[in-house]
C-alpha cells in the first residue's frame, strides 16, 4: 500500500474536523477511521500541529535561513592554534 502524505494544510483541517468529532462525544478510535489515520499518526499531529489556526500553516512550512549559523570562526587573539570552519 503506498504511503500518503498530508499537507500541513490538509493536517489542521483533519484535526479541526477531529475536535468537532469529540466534541460530540465520539470516542478517539471512532474519530480516526472516519479521518482515515491510525490513532497513533493522529496523536502524532495533535502534538506537532495541535490548536495551529489555518493562517499559521504558511509559517510551519518555512525553513530556517541556510548556512546562517553553521560556519563559526573562533579565534582567540593570542592563539591561533584552532579554529571551526
Amino acid at each position: 500500500m503506498p504511503q500518503k502524505r498530508y499537507t500541513v494544510y490538509q493536517i489542521v483541517a483533519k484535526l479541526r474536523k477531529a475536535d468537532v468529532e469529540l466534541g460530540k462525544g465520539t470516542k478517539m478510535p471512532e474519530v480516526c477511521k472516519l479521518l482515515g489515520v491510525t490513532e497513533q499518526t493522529c496523536c502524532r499531529w495533535r502534538q506537532k500541529y495541535g490548536g495551529m489556526q489555518p493562517e499559521m500553516c504558511a509559517l510551519a512550512r518555512q525553513r530556517p535561513p541556510a548556512g546562517g549559523a553553521r560556519r563559526v570562526h573562533a579565534r582567540i587573539p593570542g592563539d591561533w592554534s584552532w579554529s571551526f570552519v
